[in-house]
């Protein structure tokens, strides 16, 4: 049957009872966000039900190196999260290949364990053209972010300046035929999922679900999962003080089209804040990469009622999470899913989005399980009432947790997945 790359337990030429080969992208860091933190919670679940795990995946150069961790402190990690199993035992059972480009990575069959998985994760096509061609292959693919919805987000971005302040028409262009090009791709894309008999699809976006479905009807979704935090966050702000500043969150790395925007909507309300006296004091905290260009932008508004602090990249959020009063994710942008919000809602902290952002998220209802806000003036209103106490901060932090455990659960949806990812035979 179907084996990738070298053997997990090469100089014993054993055959394990179970095994899962994780096609993936990105690295092996739940501080990471988005594919990292996937694939840690993978890998984890796995090894602790009794899996070996080969982890092999395709990453940027510059990406690996600002990211990666080493497998000896992957192993150390998961141990920290599973009490009672010794890291020795899981570093047995762990195998990390990192590589620049597919065309490095080589294929051969031959069956690995009694029980064999394969779980290709965020692939539009790149592993499916190394697997296609094997006979009998059985695996589960979760869909990556559809490309031809990224640019078609920005095709609208486009559109709103075309209105207010005008864009050049080349600009313009370009964005209509890579957004073509990127419909192409994925009509190929399907179309080659189909001819795999034993593939299996799913998707982590409840709207790219309902796109994908159009193509592929046997699609399904596939729940995200955060991290497990046994106590909810305790709101720290203290409603009775109007004269303490509201601390607000926004964590992620800034040079992503989601972050870029969400900054690009705080500039913009930040400057109407500045213009409008007697409001409460604001604190943002920043944390994630920034570049240099964003941060002078930003640094800009700093005035008496707002100040803002830059934390840059850090593996450890629970500090932050719990210094703060909310996250704020605001800004027009439909694609993927929202780790940052829902990790929010893991940690009981009221969440302050945009409604954009509901897209990918499940069922979440506006002023129970978090704060919908369209505009500067919108998310103005919002912070008076906190300062104000006219919103219950912990209602909705609990509320928002409450969605997290029905909705995000690792401890449910883990196994949902492993029951979606079909054994080789």
């Amino acid at each position: 049957m179907p084996e990738i790359m070298q053997d997990m337990q090469k100089n014993s030429g054993t055959i394990v009872e179970k095994c899962l080969y994780l096609l993936s992208t990105g690295v092996v860091n739940p501080g990471q966000g988005g594919s990292g933190l996937f694939n840690y919670q993978v890998i984890g679940h796995f090894i602790t039900k009794g899996y070996h795990v080969e982890f092999i995946s395709v990453a940027d150069k510059e990406f690996i190196a600002k990211h990666s961790l080493k497998p000896e402190y992957v192993g150390y990690r998961i141990s920290l999260d599973n009490p009672g199993i010794p890291k020795e035992v899981i570093m047995s059972r762990l195998k990390i290949n990192m590589f620049y480009s597919t065309k490095s990575v080589r294929f051969r069959m031959e069956r690995k364990g009694l029980i064999t998985k394969i779980l290709i994760f965020g692939d539009n096509g790149r592993w499916l053209r190394k697997i296609s061609d094997i006979d009998g292959i059985s695996a589960h693919l979760i869909l990556g972010d559809l490309a031809s919805l990224r640019h078609f987000e920005g095709l609208r971005s486009i559109d709103k300046e075309f209105q207010m302040l005008g864009v050049s028409i080349k600009r313009a262009i370009v964005g209509y035929m890579r957004y073509l090009q990127a419909r192409l791709h994925e009509r190929l894309l399907f179309d080659r999922i189909k001819k795999i008999k034993g593939l299996s699809v799913s998707t982590l976006s409840p709207y790219e679900y309902y796109l994908i479905k159009k193509q592929l009807p046997y699609v399904t979704l596939t729940r995200w999962f955060t991290p497990y935090h046994e106590n909810m966050k305790p709101i720290n702000i203290n409603q009775d003080n109007l004269n303490g500043a509201i601390k607000l969150l926004m964590i992620g790395d800034m040079h992503t089209t989601a972050s870029t925007l969400i900054l690009k909507a705080l500039g913009d309300f930040m400057t109407k804040y500045n213009t409008m006296p007697g409001l409460p004091m604001l604190e943002f905290h920043f944390v994630g990469s920034t570049s240099e260009s964003s941060r002078m932008k930003l640094e800009y508004n700093k005035s008496e009622a707002i100040d803002m602090i830059f934390h840059d990249y850090c593996n450890e959020l629970d500090d932050y999470f719990h210094m703060c009063d909310a996250l704020v994710a605001i800004g027009d942008y439909r694609c993927g899913i929202r780790t940052r919000i829902i990790t929010a809602f893991s940690y009981g902290i009221p969440v302050i989005a945009s409604s954009a952002f509901s897209y990918g998220l499940i069922d979440p209802v506006d002023k129970v399980h978090w704060l919908l806000c369209n505009g500067s003036n919108e998310l103005t209103s919002i912070i008076i009432k906190f300062a104000s106490r006219e919103i219950d901060l912990r209602r909705i932090g609990a509320a928002g947790r409450l969605l997290w455990e029905r909705n995000y659960n690792p401890l449910i949806n883990m196994l949902d997945l492993e029951c979606k990812i079909p054994d080789i035979t």
